[in-house]
C-alpha cells in the first residue's frame, strides 16, 4: 500500500508538473526565438512565437503571417532539465538555431551543455552588463507602469506607479544591479553606458554570513525570518550610545538610527544571552540584511551624487519585489542623499538580462522575417502574465515546477505619446487611481463582476452556430472573477488598478477564448439602422439657417449619440425595454442648459471665429453614437472649411466602432452624402486608428502615423467624446491646443462623484 500511495504521489506531481509548465510555456508549437539568462537561483527563458493576428484589424501595414508574442518565464535552477525537455518536445525546427544567453552562474557550463544538448542549438554568450543595459530600456519603452517607488508607511497603497512617457528623456539614468555583489552602471543613451561603481558588499556577502551564522542560505527561509526579526536586540543604535537623553537636534541624527550593526553582541555575556534566545536567528538575519541594505543604499547615494541625474533604478535577485529590501534601500538612498534621491524598481526587472539578449539578436531574427523588436511597439498582455509579487522561488518542500510569467503583445506599429499634450503638465490619463481610492476600486470590482455574465451572452450570441460557445463562455466568466478576486487582495498586480485595465484585461480574457467580438452583431444591426436614420439627421441640420444655432445642433447631437452605450447598465434598460430608443429619444434625454460642465458658448465663440481649422475626433460608440452624433458634427466643421480627423479603436472593445467598422460606414454613407463623399476624396475628411482597443482612451501611446498626421495638418481642435475617453480617462488632461471632452454621464456612481445626475452632460471646452 505504502509502495501504491507512494507511485500514485509521484504520478499526481508529474501531472501537475505538466500542468504548470503547460500553463507558464504557452504556444510553444509556435515558437521562433530564444535567448536565456542563468543566474544562481533561478533561470529566464524568453522566446518569441507566432499568433492569430486579430480579425477586426485592417491594415495594410502589416504581415499576413499573424502576430508576435514575447514569452518571458523564469523558473527555479533546479528545473532547468525539465524545462529544456519540454521545450525540446514541443518545438519544431529548433535543431541548429542560435540562442543567446547570458549568465552570472558559478557553473554555467553545465547550465549551457544542458540546454544547448537537449534543444540542439548552438549557444552564443553575450555581455551581462549590456543585456541589462538593453532590456531595461525595452521595459521603460513598451510597459506602461513598469517603474515604481515603494512606501513602506503608507498602509493603504506601498506601490507608486510612474511612466516614462518619451523613452528619450529618461536618460541619463543610472542602473544599480544588486546580485552576488553591487554594480552600478550609468546609461546616456540606448547603446551608450559605462561602469561607474560597484561593491563587494551584495547577495552574496548576505548569503555567505547568514550561512555562516544560522547554517542556512534559502532565500525564501531567510526574507521571511528577516520579517519577522528585531534587529534592535543585536544593534547598537544611536540612544544607545548617547542615553535617553539623547538631543537629537544636537547631531540631527534619529535615536533609533542604527550605529553599529551587531553592536551589542561585541560582549561576550550578551553574545551568549541572544543565542539562547528563541528568536535569535530571526534577529540576526534581519540586522544582517540592513546592515547590506543599508550599505547598498549608502555606496549608490554617495557614488550617484557625482553625477547629474536623479532617476535611480535598482534591480537584481537580492531586490526582486522583496518588501523589506525594497524598504531598506528606499530608505538609505533617502538619508544619504538627504532626500534628493529616491529609489526606484521595475515590475519586471527579473527578465531584463534575458529581454536583452534577445534584443541583441534582432539583426539575426530579422533575417529570418521575423519581427525587429526595437522597431514596434509592444504592450502588456495581462490575460498571460503573473502579478507583481507573485514571484515565490520553489521551497525545498515544493515538487511542482513554479514560475513567473510575463506576455507582451507586439502592436505591429510604432506607438508614440500624443504630440498635443501639454509639455508643461504631467500627463496622467486616469481620472482615478484605484490604487488609492479604496470606495471607487471597490464599485468597479463590483461592477466589473456583476457585468461578465451580461458579456458572455453577447459573446455566445456572436458565435450561435459554435457548439463550444457556451463552454468558452464559462470559462471566460471563471477567469475573469479569479482576476478581480486578485485584484481586490492585491490591487497594485498589474500596476496602478485603473478603469482601463479592468476593461483591458476583460477583452484580453475574451480574446484568448475565441470571441473576437462579442458585440459583433449588435454593432452591424445598430450601424446598419443608423446609416439609414443620418439622412433624416443631416436633412434637419441643413435647414438651418443659423450657422451658431446648426453648430449648436449638431453638438447637442454629438451628446445624444453618446447616451446609447452598451457598458452602462442604465441606459442598457433602455435599449432592451419594450419601447425603440431612438436618437431622437436620446436627444430628448439631454437635460436643459446650464449643463453640469457647460462651455459650449465659449466653444461656438471660438468656432465661429475661425479658429478652429482642422480638428481631430477620437469617437467612441458603433450605431447612432458615431453615425449619428459624430459625422453631423463633423459635417459642420467641414462646412466651415476645417478638416476633420475621426479617430477609432482598432481592436473592438464592448461595442465601440473599430477602425475596419468605420471604414465599412464610410463607404456606405459616402453614397448617402455627397459633402462627406467630397471632402473624403480631397483628403479633407479622414479616417484614422488609436492603434488601442479600449473603451478608455491612453494618450501616452497613440499610432505614430496619426501623431505624425496631427503635427502635419496642424491640428488646432482636439474633441474626446464618450464617457470612458472623456470622463473616465482624460478629463483632467491639458493639450497645447484648445480641446473639448463632450460626454453624457451614464452611471449613478459616476454621477454622484461629479455632483450631477444620470444624463448630466459634459461639454467641456478649454483653451490650451
Amino acid at each position: 500500500n505504502g509502495h501504491l500511495i507512494s507511485l500514485l504521489s509521484s504520478q499526481i506531481i508529474a501531472m501537475h508538473t505538466i500542468n504548470e509548465l503547460e500553463s507558464a510555456l504557452r504556444n510553444l508549437d509556435a515558437a521562433k526565438n530564444f535567448s536565456f539568462d542563468i543566474g544562481l537561483r533561478v533561470i529566464k527563458v524568453v522566446y518569441t512565437s507566432r499568433i492569430a493576428r486579430h480579425p477586426a484589424i485592417v491594415s495594410k501595414r502589416l504581415s499576413k503571417e499573424g502576430g508576435t508574442r514575447l514569452h518571458c518565464i523564469h523558473f527555479p535552477f533546479t528545473d532547468l532539465d525539465k524545462v529544456c525537455e519540454y521545450i525540446a518536445q514541443k518545438v519544431r525546427n529548433l535543431k541548429g538555431k542560435t540562442v543567446q544567453f547570458t549568465s552570472t552562474h558559478s557553473d554555467s557550463e553545465q547550465c549551457v551543455k544542458t540546454i544547448r544538448d537537449t534543444l540542439g542549438v548552438t549557444m552564443e554568450r553575450v555581455n551581462d552588463m549590456t543585456c541589462h543595459v538593453k532590456g531595461t530600456n525595452f521595459l521603460l519603452g513598451n510597459i506602461l507602469d513598469e517603474v515604481f517607488v515603494y512606501e513602506h508607511h503608507n498602509v493603504d497603497c506601498r506601490y507608486f506607479f510612474k511612466t516614462c512617457l518619451h523613452l528619450s528623456s529618461i536618460y541619463p539614468y543610472v542602473l544599480v544591479n544588486v546580485g552576488t555583489g553591487m554594480s552600478i552602471v550609468r546609461v546616456n543613451g540606448e547603446n551608450d553606458f559605462k561602469y561607474i561603481g560597484g561593491s563587494h558588499c551584495g547577495g552574496g556577502a548576505f548569503f555567505g554570513l547568514a550561512k555562516l551564522l544560522i547554517g542556512s542560505a534559502d532565500m525564501d527561509e531567510l526574507l521571511l525570518m528577516a520579517e519577522d526579526g528585531d534587529h534592535r536586540k543585536v544593534d547598537s543604535l544611536v540612544c544607545d550610545i548617547y542615553g535617553t537623553n539623547y538631543n537629537e537636534e544636537l547631531l540631527g541624527l534619529p535615536p533609533d538610527l542604527i550605529a553599529g550593526s551587531f553592536g551589542k553582541c561585541s560582549n561576550t555575556d550578551f553574545a551568549d544571552q541572544v543565542k539562547n534566545d528563541p528568536e535569535f536567528r530571526k534577529d540576526c538575519i534581519r540586522s544582517l540584511l540592513l546592515m547590506i541594505s543599508n550599505s547598498v543604499g549608502q555606496v549608490v547615494s554617495l557614488v550617484v551624487s557625482s553625477e547629474d541625474t536623479d532617476r535611480l533604478f535598482f534591480n537584481g535577485f537580492m531586490v526582486r519585489n522583496h518588501p523589506i529590501i525594497m524598504r531598506t534601500l528606499s530608505y538609505a538612498v533617502n538619508f544619504w542623499s538627504k532626500g534628493s534621491l529616491q529609489a526606484h524598481f521595475l515590475r519586471h526587472e527579473a527578465f531584463m538580462a534575458a529581454i536583452g539578449g534577445m534584443v541583441l539578436g534582432k539583426e539575426r531574427i530579422e533575417k529570418q522575417g521575423e519581427v525587429n523588436i526595437e522597431k514596434v511597439s509592444w504592450r502588456e498582455h495581462y490575460a498571460g502574465c503573473s502579478d507583481l509579487g507573485r514571484f515565490v522561488p520553489r521551497r525545498p518542500t515544493d515538487a511542482a515546477f513554479r514560475g513567473e510569467v510575463l506576455e507582451l503583445d507586439c502592436a505591429d506599429i510604432l506607438m508614440r505619446p500624443f504630440p498635443l499634450l501639454s509639455s508643461s503638465v504631467e500627463y496622467d490619463p486616469d481620472t482615478v487611481d484605484l490604487n488609492k481610492d479604496l470606495a471607487a476600486r471597490e464599485f468597479w470590482l463590483s461592477i466589473m463582476e456583476d457585468s461578465v455574465h451580461n458579456m458572455c451572452k453577447k459573446a455566445i450570441e456572436s458565435q450561435i452556430d459554435s457548439p463550444t460557445a457556451e463552454e468558452r463562455a464559462h470559462i471566460v466568466a471563471n477567469k475573469y472573477l479569479e482576476q478581480l478576486k486578485l485584484l481586490r487582495d492585491k490591487h497594485f498586480a498589474y500596476g496602478t488598478c485603473n478603469v482601463r485595465n479592468l476593461l483591458d484585461l476583460r477583452e484580453q480574457i475574451f480574446q484568448e477564448h475565441e470571441f473576437d467580438d462579442p458585440y459583433k452583431l449588435q454593432k452591424k444591426l445598430e450601424n446598419d439602422l443608423a446609416v439609414r436614420e443620418l439622412p433624416n439627421v443631416i436633412e434637419a441640420l441643413d435647414s438651418m439657417d443659423d450657422v451658431r444655432e446648426r453648430l449648436a445642433r449638431a453638438t447637442k447631437g454629438l451628446l445624444a449619440g453618446n447616451v446609447f452605450d452598451w457598458g452602462a447598465k442604465e441606459v442598457v434598460k433602455l435599449m432592451e425595454g419594450s419601447d425603440q430608443f431612438t436618437f431622437q429619444k436620446a436627444i430628448d434625454v439631454i437635460p436643459d442648459r446650464p449643463w453640469l460642465h457647460d462651455s459650449l458658448d465659449e466653444f461656438l465663440d471660438e468656432t465661429l471665429a475661425g479658429n478652429h481649422k482642422s480638428i481631430v475626433v477620437f469617437v467612441d460608440n458603433s450605431g447612432a453614437d458615431v453615425i449619428l452624433g459624430v459625422l453631423p458634427f463633423a459635417r459642420e466643421f467641414l462646412k466651415l472649411g476645417s478638416k476633420v480627423t475621426i479617430v477609432s479603436n482598432l481592436l473592438p472593445a464592448l461595442n465601440d466602432i473599430t477602425y475596419g467598422e468605420l471604414l465599412k460606414v464610410m463607404e456606405e454613407v459616402s453614397e448617402k452624402d455627397e459633402l462627406i463623399r467630397r471632402n473624403t476624396e480631397q483628403g479633407r475628411l479622414k479616417i484614422m486608428h488609436s492603434g488601442q482597443g479600449s473603451p478608455c482612451l491612453d494618450l501616452r501611446r497613440i499610432d505614430s502615423e496619426l501623431c505624425e498626421l496631427v503635427v502635419e495638418d496642424a491640428v488646432d481642435l482636439v474633441v474626446i467624446e464618450g464617457m470612458g475617453r472623456a470622463l473616465h480617462t482624460n478629463f483632467n488632461a491639458q493639450f497645447s491646443v484648445p480641446s473639448l471632452k463632450a460626454a453624457v454621464i451614464k452611471t449613478r456612481w459616476l454621477a454622484d462623484r461629479m455632483g450631477g445626475d444620470i444624463f448630466s452632460v459634459v461639454c467641456k471646452y478649454e483653451k490650451h
